[in-house]
């Protein structure tokens, strides 16, 4: 879901694009980075099922259960500002170790955990690790192609994160079940461990601006802060993105606490979701070129705003059931699908020569707004479904002003495909 759409990044970068190819030696076969790339959304969505578990196991409310989810999308904020500017100065594989060994000690903490403190302290460790890993993958990904072979991987990378991202509930749930609620950390920290095997034998990937680029690093990034188009564009994004983490944190309360769905149907429900998100982003390329990608856009959060209402109506009036709730997910689901490519691509063209600050800002803001929307709803929860659910049109409307107030009427740049 995070991982950016480079290609447009590299033609704004041309000491980037005009770098030496990856030789074989130091080519990464692609389904590896892209287990890499989805190793923190899984593991971000493997709890999910477990919430109303954990919730009995420590003996708290499902307010405090949910901070294991702010906690990992906290770390997660911090994992991308930190890395996707260093990604451009810094010997890659180094780091990568680095954040598959952070990952691995917060999922071990977490497995381990005597108290639900030392839980949501692992948790943070994950999202530090995982967000790293998912940066250093974009950009290996990005170095070692050009052209039309690096949108067919970029391409491929996002599909393989989103499936992770879809099937993360359901085999949590399996796995909970059949072996119990610890193994949701264990089994992410047996994968790390085989990714670290594997990246203590790749050669040395030290990025072409080496550590003189580092120097330019604040400048790179104040340039951006200074663009409308990335502010505008990150705003869409983030807030866009909140509406699903949104769904993630609180779906299992109002689908399994209040509608009384166990963890398979749940895991499935959220699948059902995810689907939604995966075939907005499939088609927005093609919506975009036939329709418009201000149009597209405008139109889905529209969308997202308008059922989103409709969905808090029938909560406030006591209607609101498993359908209803839904129907709502799908339809904010694929608006988010059909939005945040756009939102990407603005992003990471505003600069010339910052992608990696680019990058790194632009997901911060992502997990960042996400984890501060789903930590404000997650401290009045008390008052139920309702205050969830206002939160997804609320944040559809935001992103929404960030759109009309940045968007041209025309969009310079290759439309997306």
């Amino acid at each position: 879901m995070s991982a950016s759409d480079l290609v447009g990044a590299r033609a704004a970068d041309p000491a980037s694009a005009a770098g030496p190819a990856v030789s074989r030696r130091a080519a990464i076969p692609l389904p590896l980075l892209a287990v890499l790339a989805g190793l923190g959304a899984a593991s971000m969505n493997l709890v999910l099922s477990s919430l109303p578990h954990l919730q009995e196991v420590f003996g708290v409310d499902y307010r405090t259960t949910q901070s294991l989810f702010t906690a990992f999308l906290a770390g997660a904020a911090l994992g991308q500002l930190g890395v996707g500017p260093l990604a451009d100065a810094f010997d890659r594989r180094t780091m990568l170790r680095g954040a598959l060994v952070v990952f691995i000690a917060g999922s071990v903490t977490a497995a381990l955990a005597p108290t639900l403190s030392l839980l949501i302290a692992g948790r943070f460790l994950q999202g530090l690790g995982g967000a790293a890993c998912l940066v250093l993958a974009e950009a290996i990904v990005a170095r070692g192609s050009a052209g039309a072979a690096l949108a067919r991987r970029i391409g491929l990378l996002n599909a393989g994160m989103a499936v992770a991202i879809m099937l993360a509930p359901l085999a949590g749930a399996a796995a909970a079940t059949l072996l119990g609620w610890r193994w949701i950390f264990w089994l992410p920290a047996a994968a790390a461990l085989a990714l670290l095997a594997w990246a203590s034998r790749l050669p040395p990937m030290t990025a072409p601006g080496g550590p003189v680029a580092a120097a330019h690093l604040l400048d790179g990034m104040g340039r951006l802060l200074r663009s409308r188009r990335f502010v505008t564009g990150t705003l869409a994004g983030g807030f866009v993105m909140a509406n699903y983490f949104c769904l993630a944190a609180f779906g299992p309360y109002i689908a399994m606490t209040i509608h009384g769905l166990d963890r398979v149907e749940y895991s499935l429900l959220f699948a059902a979701l995810g689907l939604s998100y995966i075939a907005g982003s499939i088609v927005s390329g093609r919506l975009y070129a036939r329709h418009g990608e201000r149009r597209i856009v405008v139109a889905a959060l529209s969308a997202g705003v308008i059922v989103g209402a409709g969905g808090l109506a029938l909560a406030t009036a006591g209607a609101l059931d498993k359908h209803a709730f839904l129907l709502v997910g799908l339809v904010v689901a694929t608006g988010a699908g059909l939005t945040l490519p756009s939102a990407t691509r603005r992003a990471l063209t505003a600069a010339a020569g910052s992608a990696g600050a680019a990058a790194g800002l632009f997901n911060f803001a992502i997990f960042g707004i996400g984890g501060l929307v789903t930590h404000m709803v997650g401290g009045n929860l008390d008052a139920g479904a309702t205050v969830a659910l206002a939160a997804l049109p609320a944040v559809t409307l935001v992103a929404l002003v960030a759109v009309l107030a940045g968007y041209g009427r025309t969009l310079p740049g290759p439309a997306l495909r």
